[in-house]
């Protein structure tokens, strides 16, 4: 979503479990602030232009197919593609000896509109025959950026276990999403980027079951990247999976018109008894010292609806091509 805030209350991470371990690394040279500027150069404007026009060919030359998931979630919420016009790009790069090689770059300029915006890019290289590729990406309109000047090293160690945030993202979107209410244990302030998360899933979830369907959501934390320096602590980025099932009642089906103005252009023109819908977003947040963490920003959406034909067994599916 666009335009996303930061949060303005920070949250105490609860402590849920381990973080995900990575690939079994090669021997590889360290990388410096020159190799992540060139990285960055040759990556992310391609990137953004292809992002800017609704180029997906353009978008998998520069990006993983989890982000390209995210950007054609985005996509189908009918928001605003932009450009960002930097003025100023900084890096945080860990010390690393072996691949999968990493770095966050934090992107400020303005936007298209000439709205202040501020974008987390985390890059990734496999190996020495892969390029480098945009892994996650969380966009939003401040000026208030979170790296200082571009450094080499690792972050200062935090009182939990960061890699448990994703899980807990999952945790509380799903119970709040659901239930109406928090999960006693994993109580996000209802401020900046969870508010207008919150109130996107709540108000598609409010519009449908307005329609007489009803929808059950599960939220599930996906790939994480690994911890990044910033001034106050650590900065991590991830990836967050959705499945929403909406049904209908007995008799009533779902129809999507010709002009796909219900459901949007990933969902066929037809009658339906059931419909999944299946979302990405990438998200990001910063993890201090003192064990306050704050979520920065979410981007993606659904990125495709599978529907169950009404009087029929048949599944059909539809995806957003480039």
């Amino acid at each position: 979503m666009l335009g996303l805030a930061i949060a303005s209350v920070a949250f105490m991470a609860v402590p849920l479990g381990a973080a995900p371990s990575g690939a079994a690394p090669t021997s590889a040279p360290t990388v410096t602030l020159t190799m992540a500027r060139h990285a960055f150069d040759s990556t992310f404007p391609g990137f953004a232009a292809g992002f800017a026009h609704k180029n997906l060919s353009e978008v998998r030359r520069y990006a993983t197919a989890e982000v390209v998931q995210a950007v054609v979630g985005y996509y189908s919420c009918g928001c605003a593609t932009w450009t960002l016009h930097i003025s100023t790009t900084r890096f945080s790069v860990p010390t690393q000896q072996q691949y999968p090689l990493t770095f966050l770059a934090e992107a400020t300029g303005r936007d298209n509109t000439n709205q202040q915006m501020v974008q987390e890019v985390v890059l990734d290289k496999d190996s020495p025959d892969t390029g480098w590729r945009i892994a996650y990406m969380v966009d939003y309109e401040d000026w208030k950026h979170m790296l200082g000047a571009s450094v080499i090293a690792d972050p200062p160690p935090i009182p939990f276990d960061i890699g448990t945030v994703g899980e807990q993202f999952a945790n509380f979107f799903q119970t709040v999403v659901n239930t109406g209410a928090p999960p006693p244990d994993d109580n996000w302030p209802l401020t900046g980027t969870m508010e207008q998360q919150v109130d996107h899933y709540v108000g598609v979830k409010v519009t449908i079951e307005r329609e007489g369907d009803s929808e059950q959501v599960t939220f599930s934390p996906s790939d994480q990247s690994v911890s990044f320096k910033y001034p106050s602590g650590a900065i991590m980025c991830g990836t967050m999976d959705s499945t929403a099932i909406i049904s209908t009642p007995a008799g009533l089906p779902t129809v999507q018109p010709r002009n796909q103005s219900i459901w949007g252009p990933l969902l066929p023109p037809g009658s339906y008894s059931s419909l999944t819908k299946y979302s990405v977003e990438d998200f990001c947040f910063n993890a201090q010292t003192n064990g306050l963490t704050e979520p920065i920003s979410f981007f993606g959406g659904v990125d495709r609806i599978v529907g169950t034909p009404y009087g029929g067994a048949q599944t059909v599916a539809a995806q957003v091509r480039g």
